[in-house]
């Protein structure tokens, strides 16, 4: 019995354009950071304090959220974008691609 070898599963377009959205976001993000303390991610993410207020951003920040991640330590994106690519497919034959946008955007 001759064992096949272990692939991943492909990913659907939907979350292959989730996952390079968020890998750009996170290279922008890093690239755009000047001090280290104050990074970008405080602006682009959410936190109690400020969905409603601050540069205009208020209720964008629900969504730019679910794009916006630690860029003090790669691996925070780097395991996000794994259970994305392996658990993404599950949910997606679930609830079918569109309805994996919907969630990702709106559960951010």
């Amino acid at each position: 019995m001759q064992q096949r070898p272990f692939r991943l599963p492909m990913p659907s377009s939907t979350i292959k354009t989730l996952i390079l959205i968020n890998i750009g976001v996170f290279v922008v993000t890093l690239l755009l950071t000047t001090d280290p303390l104050r990074p970008l991610t405080r602006h682009l993410g959410v936190s109690p304090n400020n969905v409603l207020d601050g540069f205009g951003l208020g209720l964008v920040r629900l969504i730019t959220a679910s794009f916006t991640h630690d860029i003090s330590s790669p691996w925070h994106i780097l395991f996000n974008m794994f259970f994305l690519w392996m658990f993404g497919r599950i949910v997606e034959s679930e609830v079918s691609q569109r309805g994996l946008l919907h969630l990702y955007l709106v559960g951010g």
